[in-house]
């Protein structure tokens, strides 16, 4: 298992660089929507009745300008749809939902709400009541723009948790990885050692055996005898060596004998059986030249 995982890694390592860059990327784009979708249009300028023969007129182009204006539609999207994918940021209820039904219908939102949209605080004539009800939606999306913020404080946190979780895999799959090759390494020096071993016995009987033979030598050196006996005993190997050969010789040559004998018979039978071969073609060849004579004696009687 363990070699298995480290060939994986050696062949597929994992580009946390890469995996780091997207995720501030992804960061980056996600603080770029929210600070798109926390942009507050400019107030409108007070429409408050003046004259209240106006009102008509001003009624009439309030309604040309209504009928100008897109409602939303449902479904349409948004720069808050992406954020709904954000892990322990967002939820289907709170500021977050609040403000995305907002910014995909529109009015639609707060009629579909059961509440009612009172186009007529507009042209009151209590500047005060006004002025509150402003202060208040200004103050209501204020506090909806702090749980925001804290909503992408949270997101922040969230995302240096992921980071460092992110590393300490990194450095734990690291230290794994180090463990494995160690192993591999005590694994290809046990084996190695393994293999050595027999290679130096083998190595200290070979440095015995010389230095018996050098002895041997030198006793030879200093006795004449000795000679003799290498000499006899060298005569003696060689005609066992000599001997040897001759059997094998034999054995060789027996082998080849036999080979072409066989080959012989093959090729013996194999000329039987071309001259069988012949002497079928000379027959057919000669009951087709009789039967094509017959039938052309049939075919022209008279020729």
């Amino acid at each position: 298992m363990t070699s298995t995982l480290l060939h994986h890694y050696r062949e597929h390592p994992p580009d946390i660089q890469n995996f780091r860059k997207e995720r501030e990327e992804t960061a980056n784009q996600v603080t770029e929507n929210v600070s798109k979708q926390l942009m507050v249009p400019p107030p409108l300028s007070s429409n408050i009745l003046k004259d209240a023969n106006d009102f008509k007129a001003i009624r009439r182009k309030v309604s040309f300008v209504e009928d100008e204006i897109e409602v939303p539609r449902k479904g349409t999207r948004s720069l808050v749809s992406p954020l709904l994918w954000v892990p322990g940021v967002l939820r289907s209820k709170g500021p977050w939902a609040t403000v995305m039904k907002e910014t995909e219908e529109g009015e639609s939102y707060i009629l579909d709400s059961g509440l009612e949209w009172d186009h007529t605080n507009v042209f009151s004539k209590d500047e005060e009541v006004t002025k509150k009800k402003l202060l208040q939606e200004i103050r209501a999306k204020d506090r909806i723009i702090a749980e925001l913020d804290e909503t992408l404080k949270a997101s922040q946190r969230s995302l240096d948790a992921i980071e460092m979780r992110t590393r300490n895999r990194q450095h734990k799959l690291q230290r794994e990885i180090n463990r494995a090759r160690e192993r591999d390494r005590e694994q290809q020096l046990k084996e190695t050692q393994r293999i050595i071993a027999p290679l130096k016995q083998q190595n200290e009987l070979l440095k015995e055996r010389y230095s018996t033979l050098k002895q041997a030598h030198q006793a030879r050196i200093k006795n004449g005898f000795a000679q003799d006996t290498f000499s006899s005993k060298y005569n003696s190997a060689m005609m066992k060596v000599k001997e040897i050969a001759r059997d094998l010789s034999k054995q060789e040559v027996q082998s080849l004998r036999n080979r072409i004998s066989s080959l012989e018979r093959k090729a013996k039978s194999d000329a039987e059986y071309i001259l069988d071969l012949k002497q079928r073609l000379i027959a057919a060849a000669k009951a087709a030249e009789f039967r094509y004579g017959e039938a052309e004696s049939k075919r022209c009687p008279g020729w």
